[in-house]
């Protein structure tokens, strides 16, 4: 389960943006949600509201990379779409210097973004279930069935799993590469 479905099954909101009620694993809402975070003193991300990105960076600059986000989602989301996939969710990593922003890490791939073939999603949602992603959650569901206390070294992840992932990584890959 990622993070968003479980501060939204304790809050009925992510990052401060209320949700409608009843929102299972891979639910669409009814339009994409920012979702701002930083990095914390440990060097993780940490979720924060709006209002706290608008004290950080002022409200025309936090306005402004809200605009970039939802944009850049919508237009790839329709995209893939047309090809068969979905973005379930996506993360854009910003910097500013000399009051320019600049996009720092990447964009659209399965380490920072989680996708799914469209049919998937449609029989998922069916039975209220997560479809199954292209991209590396298959490798953290997986360890968190595992009795580890997420401390290096992290387990290893069996052959067969690491085959499934690279599979999807490729399909995704593929489909990604044809967007213009």
């Amino acid at each position: 389960m990622g993070s968003g479905l479980q501060e939204y099954n304790q809050t009925q909101a992510i990052c401060g943006n209320p949700l409608p009620a009843g929102l299972g694993p891979g639910s669409k809402l009814p339009e994409p949600v920012f979702t701002p975070a930083t990095k914390n003193d440990s060097g993780h991300d940490e979720n924060v509201s709006f209002s706290t990105m608008i004290n950080a960076l002022g409200p025309a600059l936090a306005d402004r990379l809200r605009t970039i986000s939802v944009e850049v989602f919508q237009w790839a989301n329709a995209k893939l779409l047309e090809k068969g996939f979905m973005i379930l969710d996506t993360k854009f990593e910003f910097g500013i210097a000399n009051d320019e922003v600049f996009l720092i890490d990447e964009v659209l791939t399965p380490d920072s973004s989680r996708f799914c073939r469209l049919s998937d999603y449609e029989k998922a949602r069916l039975n209220n279930e997560a479809p199954p992603s292209l991209d590396k959650q298959v490798i953290r569901d997986y360890l968190e069935t595992l009795d580890w206390d997420k401390s290096p070294p992290p387990p290893r992840i069996p052959d067969d799993m690491l085959k499934q992932t690279r599979e999807r990584y490729k399909e995704i890959e593929e489909a990604i590469l044809c967007i213009s």
